[in-house]
């Protein structure tokens, strides 16, 4: 689509706009004349494909990409929107609510205008403000919120619409899509998965974005990615890291392989029995387990539940209480070193 370009006129806000500013405003939204000033710089822009609704009565702006929305529903599911269109109306209350984004709010108004009637909002102000990507991320999750109860899309959606969702203070997309993302990368070893998740990096440095609110998906998303830089595939995004998150890397990775003289020492079980009767399948296991060292240095966790899930048929050889002796030791053993990587982190 070819870019547009049109002229606007400032929009004055709050009570205190003099008669002929509201006279102006008046005419402009109910006449939308051509014949007003142009701006001394004309902005190109381009319609947005999806979030265009030929019944929108406010245009957004954001990196020269517009969309064009219905006021009323942005100012219900947005708490941001919701205090800047009443300032718009009746200027920056004197005693704002604490979470009103006076700066924000005052930065938007000073820039606002009107386009072929309706108001045009420049929501790019500084590097604060969503990108128009996670704009419309937001956007299309509001249209779609059934469907995403479902079936949320992937990661680096669900982080496009998080942090828009975070900045305009929409609370139930905050809370629906941060749960999501902490199920991603969930703080339970029992759920530390073969293989590695996708968007690790992207993840990780979206958590140190909002600690308070993903600080809990650290222990998951670095504890995969020393298998990252372990089995030689190291992707080109981990480099991407800060000097510090690499050096956390090859801590975990050196703590992870220490913990592997408990795993075995917690396989030695003395067998109850008067005749030690299955003590001859104890040797068994613990050979499964030094492979599993082998293969999975770095990756205590999973070989842990591995032997949990009793994959190996010596398992089934063993006593009663040896077979209990071993499972307590390998459950403590995983949340011990659980604990031992979100230490670190």
């Amino acid at each position: 689509m070819e870019p547009c370009s049109e002229p606007a006129v400032p929009v004055n806000a709050g009570s205190s706009a003099g008669p002929e500013t509201s006279e102006l405003k008046r005419k402009v939204e109910e006449e939308a004349s051509p014949e007003m000033p142009p701006q001394k710089v004309q902005r190109e822009f381009k319609r947005h494909e999806v979030h265009w609704i030929p019944e929108g009565n406010v245009l957004i702006d954001i990196g020269g990409v517009r969309f064009k929305l219905v006021r009323s529903r942005l100012a219900s599911q947005s708490v941001w929107f919701k205090y800047f269109f009443d300032a718009q109306e009746n200027g920056i209350p004197d005693d704002p609510p604490e979470d009103f984004d006076t700066d924000e709010v005052q930065k938007v108004l000073a820039n606002s205008q009107y386009s072929d009637g309706l108001p045009l909002l420049f929501l790019d102000q500084d590097d604060d403000f969503p990108s128009h990507e996670e704009f419309a991320a937001l956007l299309t999750a509001m249209d779609n919120a059934i469907t995403y109860i479902f079936e949320w899309p992937p990661f680096p959606v669900l982080g496009k619409i998080f942090r828009a969702a975070k900045f305009y203070r929409c609370g139930s997309y905050e809370t629906q899509v941060k749960r999501a993302i902490l199920d991603l990368y969930p703080d339970d070893p029992r759920r530390v998965e073969e293989h590695n998740k996708s968007f690790l990096v992207e993840a990780a440095k979206l958590a140190y974005k909002y600690p308070d609110d993903l600080n809990a998906i650290l222990p998951s998303v670095f504890y995969q990615l020393t298998r990252v830089t372990y089995d030689g595939n190291r992707e080109e995004a981990v480099e991407s890291l800060t000097k510090d998150s690499l050096v956390l890397l090859l801590i975990l990775e050196k703590q992870l392989a220490t913990h592997w003289g408990d795993i075995i020492e917690g396989l030695l079980v003395k067998c109850p029995s008067p005749r030690g009767k299955c003590a001859d399948h104890h040797q068994d296991i613990i050979v499964a387990a030094t492979q599993l060292r082998k293969s999975k240095l770095f990756d205590p966790i999973v070989a842990i539940n591995n032997l949990l899930q009793k994959k190996d048929e010596s398992w089934k050889l063993l006593c009663s209480p040896c077979n209990k002796a071993m499972m307590d030791n390998l459950n403590t053993m995983r949340t011990y070193i659980w604990a031992d990587v979100k230490a670190q982190i």
